[in-house]
């Protein structure tokens, strides 16, 4: 009869030496494959390397270690009997691909490998500096339009830019790759400062500011007054009157005079005649058998208006 291994059959001692015989052993060759890997996970994972970790395979006599594999099925790392491996030397911004089997000392691998993984490496390179100084356009009293140049990247691509102040105080962030961005909300006869970076889709923003581009908002646009409406207070005389103007703190009427019948006398005929908080003013009747023009401005104190609509009023003998 077989005796199984380990089993010794008979010592026999001869003498000073003893030696051991082994009869009738039989060995059975170990057929079974460890179980397959689970739980294969990636971590740390940076612009050029990560970590693979993976559960513990089990085996009928023990595990030897562990193979990681491509998704095509390419031996990478025979990497003993660990259960991670940091993953070093990668590109940035680039998918990996990774699975696991398990083997034991007979040479028997896990049936089937564990779940891949695929890993994108990430994206540590900053966007270039937005080269050069923004330019700014359509500028006006509470809005503009700042442009800048194109930055680049090598990886993720340009997720779009971010405007700051001198002080480098974040102002606005654009998405896309456009160049352009209009600014609203300003203040009238402001002085503003205005620098730029790119940002990617992985985050990275550039290292350096552009230039800054220095800017003064135009003086805040008044309304002129109107629509008139006329009234006639005595014979004689014609009254225009209008709505308050919002940003107003006086009106100035502005005449010109003409003979009766004559054409509209040009813009530069007209002189100021007075200014006033009255939201009207009056034409009176002189039996001068002249024709009187009149336009009024809106004025804030230091901004004028452009004209209303002229109006005239003829005085006969």
């Amino acid at each position: 009869m077989a005796i199984p291994i380990g089993i010794l059959a008979s010592s026999i001692y001869k003498g000073p030496i003893c030696s051991l015989a082994v009869i009738g052993v039989e060995f059975y060759p170990d057929n079974t494959a460890p179980s397959n890997v689970t739980g294969l996970a990636t971590s740390n994972i940076t612009g050029t390397s990560l970590r693979l970790t993976w559960n513990a395979a089990t085996d009928n006599i023990g595990v030897t270690g562990y193979k990681i594999y491509n998704s095509a099925g390419t031996l990478l790392w025979d990497v003993g009997n660990v259960l991670l491996r940091d993953v070093t030397g990668l590109s940035q911004y680039t998918q990996q691909s990774y699975k696991v089997k398990a083997y034991d000392a007979a040479g028997n691998h896990s049936a089937a490998f564990s779940n891949t993984v695929t890993p994108t490496t990430l994206d540590a390179t900053n966007p270039t500096d937005v080269s050069g100084t923004p330019t700014v356009t359509n500028l006006a009293s509470t809005s503009l339009t700042l442009d800048w140049n194109a930055s680049t990247d090598d990886h993720s691509g340009i997720a779009g830019y971010k405007i700051y102040n001198s002080a480098g105080t974040l102002l606005y962030t654009t998405t896309g790759t456009a160049t352009s961005y209009n600014i609203t909300g300003l203040t009238a006869s402001t002085a503003y400062t205005l620098k730029v970076k790119a940002y990617d889709n992985s985050g990275n923003i550039s290292t350096n500011f552009s230039g800054t581009a220095n800017v003064t908002t135009t003086a805040a646009s008044l309304s002129p007054p109107g629509p008139f409406t006329v009234s006639y207070p005595d014979g004689w005389s014609k009254k225009w009157s209008w709505s308050p103007v919002s940003g107003a703190v006086n009106y100035r009427t502005y005449s010109a005079i003409t003979a009766i019948g004559a054409a509209q006398p040009s813009l530069g005929s007209f002189t100021l005649q007075y200014t006033s908080t009255l939201t009207s003013f009056q034409s009176n009747g002189y039996e001068s058998d002249q024709r009187f023009w009149y336009f009024v401005r809106t004025w804030n104190g230091s901004i004028e208006s452009g004209n209303s609509e002229i109006v005239y009023h003829d005085d006969y003998y």
